[in-house]
């Protein structure tokens, strides 16, 4: 019974540790992305919660930023 117990514990503690650092690094993205003027619409739950579609928002809009600060300082 005790194996099956530090088993269990063994799996867990690693899939908390995966499930917090994935959180964290989606507040991170949704942070970035508000100071960089996206709607909060966008950052509803359904979307706030994939990891890829943050990272495609974020660069999308970081290099939409990029192209009007090149065509805006030329």
């Amino acid at each position: 019974m005790m194996i099956l117990y530090a088993v269990i514990v063994a799996l867990l503690i690693p899939a908390g540790i995966f499930v917090y650092r994935y959180v964290v690094m989606c507040g991170k993205i949704k942070k970035r992305l508000k100071v960089l003027g996206t709607a909060q619409k966008q950052l509803t739950f359904p979307k706030s919660l994939h990891l890829i579609q943050l990272q495609d928002m974020l660069y999308e809009k970081e290099t939409e930023m990029a192209e009007e600060y090149f065509i805006t300082k030329l």
